[in-house]
């Protein structure tokens, strides 16, 4: 089976590419040739990075619901992520709250109030 044809455009210059197709991408100078070669570097890394994503959204997915993992769609957020994103918003939330002040916290501050107070009455 004949696959379609890629072009790119690099520096103005147009190639036809397709894959498996050495003699083409052998015409492509030496320097557009390794800036394709780090685009598609960044390509793959991309891409790597989302089916790790798609592979964790499909396990915790897995947890909170009943459906098999291979009927989960990687592109889209199930039941499970959103539960799993609302869990860790609300870990950070609890994280970044200012504790409520304990009744040794607030004996300390009426003492020191107290002191700083007969320290002013005294000296004037």
């Amino acid at each position: 089976m004949q696959q379609s044809a890629i072009t790119v455009v690099i520096n103005g210059n147009a190639y036809k590419l397709r894959p498996g197709d050495t003699a083409a991408a052998g015409a492509i100078p030496t320097a557009e040739r390794q800036q394709l070669i780090a685009l598609l570097g960044s390509l793959r890394e991309v891409e790597s990075e989302s089916h790790t994503v798609a592979q964790a959204g499909r396990q915790v997915s897995a947890q909170y619901t009943q459906q098999p993992v291979s009927q989960i769609k990687p592109e889209r957020l199930g039941a499970g992520d959103a539960d799993a994103l609302m869990a860790r918003l609300v870990m950070e939330e609890n994280r970044n709250k200012k504790s409520v002040p304990t009744r040794q916290s607030l004996y300390k501050w009426v003492a020191v109030c107290t002191v700083v107070i007969i320290v002013l009455v005294a000296v004037f």
